[in-house]
């Protein structure tokens, strides 16, 4: 088991606290690994009112929630939010990540690129030069094409210019 060969040690990368912490909610809610992360959507769902509330149990939501106070780190909605996108990563990325050649706010920047080539270049340039998380999505957006000007805009703009007239 990962969280229990990992716990002791003080430098896991987010990538595999995330999983170490996927473990021992497993342990602690008595159920199956790939069951976990649905079950925390499921939850963040219910908070968020896009499903009825109780559907997970009081007593599992309880297990989560003193599993993350004991933790002190962050809370569930912040994991679910910023780590647990992070098992859903590209392989070329979650290696980099698993290697601590790059941090996991670039990862994840870097992981919107939809072209392989293009996000493959990225990583490499952004692990070879060091470049910020700014830098990154400056260079992410500029592979993205243009937005499309639409209906409403178009509607828009052209009130406006009979407003000025």
């Amino acid at each position: 088991m990962l969280w229990l060969k990992t716990c002791t040690r003080e430098d896991l990368n987010p990538l595999e606290e995330t999983e170490s912490i996927l473990q021992l909610l497993a342990l602690r809610l008595e159920c199956d690994l790939t069951g976990v992360p649905l079950f925390l959507y499921r939850m963040e769902n219910e908070a968020k009112g896009k499903i009825t509330r109780n559907v997970s149990g009081k007593e599992s939501v309880s297990i989560v929630e003193q599993v993350f106070t004991e933790l002190g780190r962050m809370n569930w909605q912040s994991f679910v939010r910023t780590r647990l996108p992070l098992l859903k990563l590209p392989e070329d990325i979650l290696e980099a990540l698993r290697t601590g050649r790059i941090e996991y706010t670039k990862a994840l920047a870097i992981a919107k690129v939809e072209s392989d080539s293009e996000r493959q270049e990225i990583l490499e340039t952004a692990i070879d030069y060091s470049l910020s998380l700014t830098e990154i999505r400056e260079k992410v957006k500029a592979l993205q094409p243009p937005a499309e000007s639409g209906e409403l805009q178009k509607l828009l703009e052209s009130t406006y210019k009979k407003c000025l007239k």
